[in-house]
């Protein structure tokens, strides 16, 4: 007499969970726009093109941000990385928000200079 085992599959099997590389990618660019900003003399660039690539730099952070965590809330658990893309999306709009900051203090600042000049 043969035994013969039955496989039940009306248990669900456990699905392997992935990562996202979008969030990885999201948190590196992110921090790759600061990086341009503050360390362009240790990578040889002229300050000046730092401070043109690392916006591009913060808005790459902050679409790939946006879409992997759409993703993630989408995969129901089967992907991983939320707190990278998190991570992300706050030094991309961070990076805009100094940003706008640092552009108000320089108009403060000329209109301060200009009427200090025009008495």
């Amino acid at each position: 007499m043969s035994d013969i085992i039955e496989t039940h599959s009306d248990s669900p099997q456990p699905q392997e969970k992935g990562f996202s590389v979008l969030a990885l990618v999201s948190t590196l660019t992110g921090i790759f726009s600061y990086f341009l900003v503050l360390l362009h003399s240790v990578i040889h660039m002229k300050p000046l093109v730092a401070m043109l690539l690392a916006p591009f730099s913060a808005l790459a952070a902050i679409i790939t941000g946006h879409i992997s965590h759409r993703q993630i809330k989408a995969s129901d658990g089967t992907l991983t990385g939320i707190k990278l893309s998190r991570t992300g999306l706050v030094l991309g709009y961070l990076y805009f928000a100094l940003g706008v900051l640092a552009l108000i203090l320089v108009a403060l600042g000329a209109a301060w200079l200009i009427h200090l000049i025009n008495g």
